[in-house]
């Protein structure tokens, strides 16, 4: 991947400074590699793992359980506690700097750290978006048994709370991410000049964010901070690099989005059309969109015009070096065409794109349906938008993205709902199999620019739209196999089950109180004591609690009562727009 070579300290031209692994003479004993100041051969050998996908070599290389003091002989006190796992980690990160005096060797030995810190989060990705689900213990040969890993998985889900929020509570494996973030956030801290740490260390917080269920204050005020101090340093770093300077302005444009910051998305991505030399329009052109339609009607049709011819822009592992493909569904419906016939030569049109060509059509998707009203004409208008990514995609994760994004469109159409429910049937088939990692690293191309959700949310909608048909019982099972237990309290209310909605939350508040679920508890029964009792488990930091009282004062109609609880969730959290429209109409 260029994400480490470009990004590196040294331009390009001094980047054979950094040998392949084949011509480095590894230390003798890699425990007293501190000492042997060959950071940059090091470096070199775990690159070329990285470069390959191969993940889990870098976390099971030597050098990695080296620099992390662990392995398989590690005591049985230190692998006890989550807790003492990190503190060995950070006091190991601490004590390797501090044992290398030299610049250079200090520089090589943050690749090497980062390259581990990377490695991490790109594992988590893929065990939380784009599949495979594997167990650690299993491809990670330090790592210990199965129980031992969920002793930490729970203790690392305990320290993801942020903002009063509590993280998805079935999260894959959040040691991985915990173990990033504490790596690089000491590298941005303390290797400055290491821009690539940066990067990564805004990949890691905008994927800290979906596991949330609102936009996080510190989250973003964060991001903002990395905005602010290195989005320029890194793109005139990587100014010879288009691809890249592209790829990392899409991330920063689908990173505004969650916020609604839709001003600095807009600005982006029509900065990242222009550098890519492309201009794109929906236009009126003549078609059929049904079996037995006779006459051509005006059609919505995406014209992509490259206003200039770009060298031939490479990114790895496209779609044809692999076998795995994911299926598209036709539609099989007795009138409906599965696609629009256009006539002329429209259909015909040069969709010769290459990945971040159509990761930033996709990037134009996602903002109009976030940014603008959604009615019949803008879903048409995104569909046309589709099309030409679901004749010839270049990426799986693209493929996944747009297959994805096409049956939430036709999630509410009659003709076209079937297929819906079976592509996403498809996806999540795919997402949730057990298959070796090591063989499906390329699902993660590109992944950070695109706009598909954690694996869980693509099987979350799919439980909405069994519930839409009327099918709650297979709706409900997905829902509380997720703990899913807000929607599926929803799923209960919409069939007027509110005693057995009540009893589900109560069975889940015996086993473990979060405030959550009180607040769940009491937009069911409506007792405001239960929202006090969220305020107070949060430590009077949930902003949800506030919210939720000032919501049912606002319902019952005691606009003063709601008005001092609106205010305290909007001076929690103020990235809840919905809610200051509520306090607008309160006031009034």
């Amino acid at each position: 991947q260029l994400e480490i070579l470009a990004l590196q300290r040294l331009p390009p031209a001094e980047q054979a400074v950094l040998p392949p692994a084949s011509r480095v003479k590894k230390p003798t004993n890699m425990l007293s590699v501190v000492d042997a100041s060959q950071w940059v051969g090091c470096a070199g050998e775990l690159l070329e793992l990285y470069v390959k996908g191969n993940f889990v070599a870098v976390l099971d290389h030597l050098l990695t359980q080296t620099l992390l003091c662990i392995s398989t002989k590690v005591s049985e006190y230190i692998f006890s506690s989550w807790e003492h796992v990190v503190t060995l980690a950070n006091s190991s990160l601490h004590k390797s700097f501090s044992d290398c005096a030299d610049t250079e060797d200090r520089h090589y030995l943050g690749v090497c750290w980062l390259l581990i810190a990377s490695s991490f989060l790109h594992l988590f990705k893929q065990m939380n978006w784009t599949g495979p689900i594997v167990d650690l213990s299993s491809i990670v040969s330090w790592m210990p048994s199965n129980d031992v890993i969920k002793l930490w998985n729970n203790d690392g889900l305990t320290n993801l709370y942020l903002d009063g929020q509590t993280a998805y509570k079935l999260t894959s494996s959040p040691l991985l991410l915990n173990l990033s973030e504490l790596i690089l956030t000491f590298l941005s801290d303390t290797q400055t000049d290491l821009l690539a740490a940066h990067w990564m260390l805004f990949r890691l917080l905008c994927t800290k964010q979906h596991l949330f269920p609102d936009p996080s204050p510190s989250l973003w005020d964060k991001i903002k901070l990395i905005r602010t101090n290195y989005f320029e340093k890194i793109l005139e770093f990587v100014d010879g690099y288009l691809e890249l300077r592209c790829e990392f302005k899409l991330e920063f444009a689908l990173c505004s989005l969650l916020y609604y910051d839709y001003q600095s998305c807009k600005s982006l991505l029509e900065t990242v059309e222009n550098e890519l030399c492309l201009e794109l329009k929906v236009s009126g052109e003549l078609g059929k969109r049904t079996k037995f339609q006779i006459d051509d009607k005006a059609q919505l049709l995406l014209m992509i015009l490259k206003t200039k011819d770009l060298p031939q822009l490479f990114y790895h592992f496209p779609i044809e070096s692999y076998a795995e493909k994911i299926e598209n569904i036709a539609l099989e419906d007795d009138t409906l065409l599965g696609y629009i016939q256009f006539s002329g030569d429209k259909l015909e049109q040069d969709h010769d794109l290459s990945p971040i060509q159509q990761a930033l059509i996709l990037a134009r998707v996602h903002e109009m349906s976030r940014a603008t009203p959604q009615n019949p004409q803008s879903k048409e208008e995104i569909l046309a938008y589709l099309q030409p990514l679901l004749s010839k995609p270049t990426l799986w994760s693209i493929q996944a993205t747009v297959l994805y994004q096409r049956s939430i469109l036709e999630s509410n159409k009659t003709r076209t709902i079937e297929r819906s429910m079976t592509q996403l049937e498809t996806l999540n088939t795919l997402l949730c199999a057990k298959v070796d990692p090591t063989q499906l690293h390329y699902r993660v191309s590109l992944i950070y620019s695109l706009p598909l959700p954690p694996r869980w949310k693509v099987r979350g909608r799919l439980a909405s739209l069994l519930q839409s048909l009327g099918c709650t019982q297979s709706a409900s099972d997905i829902y509380r196999e997720l703990e899913m237990w807000e929607d599926l309290v929803q799923c209960y209310k919409s069939q007027g089950k509110l005693g057995q909605a009540e009893e589900i939350v109560r069975k889940q508040l015996s086993e473990k109180e979060t405030p959550d679920l009180w607040c769940t508890l009491g937009d069911i029964t409506r007792d405001t004591t239960f929202f006090e009792k969220a305020w107070i488990l949060s430590s009077q930091r949930s902003f949800r609690a506030q919210k939720s009282l000032g919501l049912h004062y606002l319902n019952i109609k005691e606009y003063e009562k709601s008005v001092p609880y609106l205010e305290t969730s909007l001076e929690l959290n103020a990235l809840q727009p919905s809610l200051c429209f509520s306090l607008g109409w309160a006031a009034l």
